[in-house]
């Protein structure tokens, strides 16, 4: 699901796309490639932009969502929506030299609100501020570690846990969260009913 098209700046941090693919929507250009490698998957690329008005309606019937997004405005309207649905959310974001991975199973476990009850301080998007080139294959394997274990049936270790990748000193370090009995959207009071943009910067809402 994206409705981006590959772009010059993102081929020196990614192994998917290729020179011949720019301009093509990663969507499609990514589902052409993977059933390359694997004639025997079904793939569906969704070439579209995920709102807190479509995001329900696009991810409900499926059993797991992994969330690569690069912003936070939709990194909280899927933990919305995957909370509201019953899906369970492996998420992932990278900055810099840095990157963050959690595991969202509603009900019991801690949501994204609950880690980030508000948007952190404004930052510059990856295009600007810059992506060490080999990060975001560390913290997509172990996504996708996640993903898989969850899929056999093994616990995700990541579920109440949030881990800290710093690639400039090459250490990884985990924090254990608890589910927030106030938070807004899986608290025991919840306010949120579906899910809601937050206010960011233009880079990241527009």
């Amino acid at each position: 699901l994206d409705d981006d098209s590959v772009d010059l700046s993102n081929l020196q941090r990614q192994i998917l796309f290729s020179a011949d693919d720019l301009n093509g929507k990663k969507a499609r250009v990514a589902a052409e490639v993977l059933s390359s490698l694997n004639p025997d998957a079904e793939l569906v690329p969704i070439v579209d932009r995920l709102t807190a008005t479509n995001a329900v309606g696009l991810i409900k019937g499926w059993d797991l969502v992994i969330d690569g997004s690069d912003n936070f405005a939709t990194r909280y309207v899927v933990n919305d929506a995957c909370v509201l649905a019953g899906i369970t959310l492996v998420t992932g974001s990278i900055y810099q030299f840095e990157g963050q991975i959690t595991v969202v199973c509603p009900p019991e476990s801690p949501c994204y609100r609950c880690i980030f009850p508000a948007p952190p301080a404004e930052q510059a998007p990856c295009h600007a501020a810059g992506v060490l080139a080999s990060l975001p294959g560390v913290v997509g394997t172990i996504l996708a570690t996640e993903a898989l274990k969850l899929a056999i049936g093994a616990e995700s270790s990541l579920v109440g846990r949030l881990l800290l990748v710093d690639m400039l000193d090459t250490s990884f370090r985990s924090v254990h969260v608890t589910r927030d009995v106030e938070c807004a959207l899986c608290g025991n009071k919840p306010s949120i009913s579906h899910p809601t943009a937050v206010a960011l910067c233009r880079d990241e809402t527009d």
